[in-house]
């Protein structure tokens, strides 16, 4: 896991699987120690997914 730590905001760049990347905005205080396991519990209308190609993909709509 990569953080950046910006102040206001903290982006986690999280590998959960390999060649497999999450990119989580979190409060800037968070200070989640590097390589620790975490757990994410993420609203669907909250995300914003991108094909790796770099588009936008349709928002997801809740099930």
């Amino acid at each position: 896991m990569l953080a950046e730590r910006l102040g206001s905001l903290t982006i986690l760049h999280v590998e959960i699987a390999p060649d497999v990347t999450l990119v989580v905005q979190a409060e800037g205080g968070d200070r989640t120690p590097l390589q620790s396991p975490i757990a994410l519990d993420i609203s669907p209308s909250a995300c914003h997914l991108f094909r790796t190609d770099g588009p936008a993909l349709a928002p997801l709509q809740p099930a």
